[in-house]
């Protein structure tokens, strides 16, 4: 059986594509167009490219609601659920804890849980059926 494989890099990973019973070219074709939609999404939700939809929320989202696409409120609603279904241990809002202890590794440890408090899903304000979303804190 043929199979194709190729890998790329995105979102901060790297894609492993494995499609068995297809040849080189046709792999090629569809490997194309799967980078091609990965690389759509990955300029909407990174948070590292300045541009995104998501830069622009939490850029903007703290100093008053904002309005997001419905592409976006599928995604937010999403994570929503996801936050919820957990018990909070997926929190997409809780990225910038893990950023400060990247970024400070002398931090006073005693001062996380006040810093902790402040981020996160729980402060955060998303009207499914307005499509808006706007930062507690």
């Amino acid at each position: 059986m043929q199979v194709y494989a190729n890998t790329f890099f995105a979102m901060n990973t790297r894609f492993v594509l494995v499609l068995p019973g297809i040849d080189e070219n046709k792999g090629e074709q569809l490997c194309d167009k799967i980078t091609a939609l990965v690389d759509v999404w990955e300029q909407r939700l990174s948070r590292y490219i300045p541009e995104s939809d998501v830069s622009y929320i939490n850029r903007e989202a703290y100093k008053a609601t904002v309005s997001v696409p419905v592409y976006m409120a599928d995604v937010i609603d999403q994570c929503n659920a996801y936050y919820f279904m957990t018990n909070g241990l997926f929190d997409p809002g809780f990225s910038s804890v893990y950023d400060l202890l990247k970024e400070n590794e002398t931090m006073d440890r005693n001062a996380l849980p006040q810093k902790a408090k402040l981020c996160g899903w729980a402060n955060i304000e998303w009207n499914k059926t307005q499509h808006t979303i706007h930062f507690l804190s």
